[in-house]
């Protein structure tokens, strides 16, 4: 009979461990603070910004073919003719300034 209510009790004991642990997981204890996450941004420097602006204004041919367009009612029309041939491009045949018009 001792046994049994010692059984009784430990499990009882080890389901609400569980349900308590579980519940501080679901809650984020156990997370990073946003302040302990690394930041993945890529930072750049003036100078970096300021190359890639003087490549891009340098390259610059005029704006590509136009992928959506605005009707006079206010409609946009997407040319998918100019969109799949960009989608179709490798990335060795693309300039910074493809990327920064589209």
């Amino acid at each position: 009979m001792k046994n049994k209510f010692f059984l009784i009790v430990s499990l009882v004991i080890f389901l609400l461990l569980g349900i308590l642990i579980i519940g501080v997981w679901k809650m984020g204890w156990f997370r990073p603070s946003p302040e302990e996450v690394p930041d993945r941004r890529i930072e750049m420097d003036k100078n970096m910004k300021e190359s890639i602006f003087n490549q891009i204004s340098e390259n610059y041919q005029g704006d590509p073919a136009p992928f959506i367009t605005v009707n006079g009612n206010g409609q946009k029309i997407y040319a998918w003719e100019n969109i799949e041939t960009l989608l179709h491009r490798s990335p060795e045949d693309m300039e910074i300034a493809d990327y920064s018009h589209t």
